[in-house]
């Protein structure tokens, strides 16, 4: 089952994922245990993920994938109980991070779709995280995800260059 293989490959005890000199962390202080859990996979750096899972529901033998997934869940939210957020960490090619977030997004929504889960009671999300500015295209490419992530006048993408590190997320994915 590709969930499970997803949740044995990828799912990471540690709190941040650093790819190109620039990383997001979370804060697992802040996540209100029982009623909310959050998950961080490291999908690019898992070779079960990037080899296994994903080809498995693209049928495509070597797809692109973003970096990092977040899971959370918030028992609290009855309008969106489960917030799927697609992290890429790049250096300044927006529009191949835009491509790698999609790329993930598709399958995984279609996955989910087929296992009967509604995809109204999910909240999608994009973080792009850029450790040397923008590429001419960035606010073209950044719309790409706007236009499929944001609904309800709701800020679902986030676009940031990175002025430290590492860049806390916590805050937006529990919004």
């Amino acid at each position: 089952m590709p969930i499970t293989a997803l949740l044995q490959s990828a799912c990471i005890s540690e709190s941040k994922i650093i790819e190109n000199h620039v990383g997001i962390s979370v804060d697992y202080n802040k996540i209100k245990k029982p009623l909310e859990n959050l998950l961080l996979f490291h999908t690019d750096g898992s070779h079960e993920f990037h080899d296994d899972f994903l080809p498995s529901l693209t049928k495509k033998p070597s797809p692109k994938c973003c970096d990092g997934l977040v899971f959370y869940i918030n028992t609290e939210n009855p309008q969106y109980p489960l917030t799927i957020c697609f992290i890429e960490l790049k250096g300044k090619n927006v529009d191949e991070a835009v491509e790698q977030v999609l790329d993930t997004y598709d399958p995984i929504r279609t996955y989910l779709k087929a296992a009967g889960i509604s995809e109204s009671k999910i909240k999608w999300k994009a973080v792009i995280i850029s450790s040397r500015g923008c590429s001419q295209n960035k606010d073209m490419a950044v719309k790409r995800l706007m236009d499929k992530f944001n609904r309800n006048k709701e800020n679902n993408v986030l676009y940031n260059v990175a002025k430290s590190k590492t860049f806390t997320i916590t805050d937006f994915i529990t919004a």
